[in-house]
């Protein structure tokens, strides 16, 4: 934990420093970049996915929910989704469909796989509109929300996780639909 939280830290100090002198660096590959995000996200959240016990009632029930799901898929009528609808659980019946089984830990994984698309395509989307260093200084803020956050609201698979997803999905094509030069029908 305190190896990821140094990273953590001079990645936000080297960002600070490449926004305020720009120059060339090996970071400036987006892989590079993701590769130290995701892991250090991952070594933060490693103990809360390795956690065999219930962090909130929610998780429980969109687990039973996915497992209800696989067998019988009529979402309305067979599944209580609350407010969130079935495109939560279906979201974290994926990797149940390829085997994978139905537990907390496995809901935790999809939750951390969600947290790193939700901060890539923020990513692409910020970046539309300025340089690569520009773009990961601005990204830290809100990878920094999603690793340092420990309360038990935010280290659980919940609904938001899939609305938050498709929010910065949506969000980048309309930043790439802007800033392009030809409107195109297939982004919009």
């Amino acid at each position: 934990v305190t190896c990821a939280l140094t990273v953590l830290a001079l990645m936000l100090a080297w960002s600070v420093g490449r926004t305020i002198r720009p120059h060339p660096s090996f970071m400036d590959h987006p892989v590079v970049f993701f590769l130290l995000v995701c892991g250090a996200l991952l070594v933060l959240r490693l103990p809360q996915i390795r956690w065999n016990a219930e962090l909130n009632p929610d998780e429980s029930q969109m687990v039973a929910q996915g497992m209800r799901l696989l067998s019988h898929p009529v979402p309305w009528r067979d599944m209580d989704s609350t407010t969130s609808g079935p495109l939560n659980t279906m979201w974290l019946t994926l990797p149940m469909c390829f085997g994978a089984p139905a537990t907390w830990q496995t809901a935790r994984w999809v939750l951390w796989g969600s947290t790193c698309l939700t901060l890539f395509f923020l990513y692409l989307a910020l970046r539309c509109f300025g340089t690569w260093a520009e773009t990961q200084f601005a990204v830290l803020p809100t990878l920094l929300f999603y690793a340092l956050s420990d309360s038990a609201d935010f280290v659980h698979y919940n609904t938001e996780a899939l609305s938050v997803l498709l929010l910065s999905a949506g969000f980048y094509l309309l930043a790439r639909e802007w800033t392009g030069g030809q409107p195109s029908y297939g982004r919009l």
